[in-house]
């Protein structure tokens, strides 16, 4: 799909996407959406993105999303 939206879309509309689905995702599942969405993209990429989001959720994502994330999938990481 990505390779696909790359041909179709500018840059320009992929932020617009990505803002219009950020406002309109329930901020509870931001929690554990941000971090799935980050899952295995290396950390500079993580950092560029993080760098885009407002002060209040990088720390949020930081101190409380990104280490329960962590948590989580622990047990996949033991399987794999």
């Amino acid at each position: 799909m990505f390779p696909s939206m790359a041909r179709v879309f500018t840059v320009e509309s992929i932020r617009e996407l990505e803002d219009q689905m950020f406002k309109a995702t329930p901020k509870r599942l931001i929690a554990f959406e941000l971090p799935f969405a980050f899952d295995g993209l290396p950390d500079a990429r993580v950092a560029d993105k993080l760098a885009e989001l407002p002060v209040a959720i990088r720390v949020l994502h930081r101190l409380l999303w990104q280490p329960a994330y962590d948590r989580l999938v622990a047990p996949l990481a033991a399987v794999g």
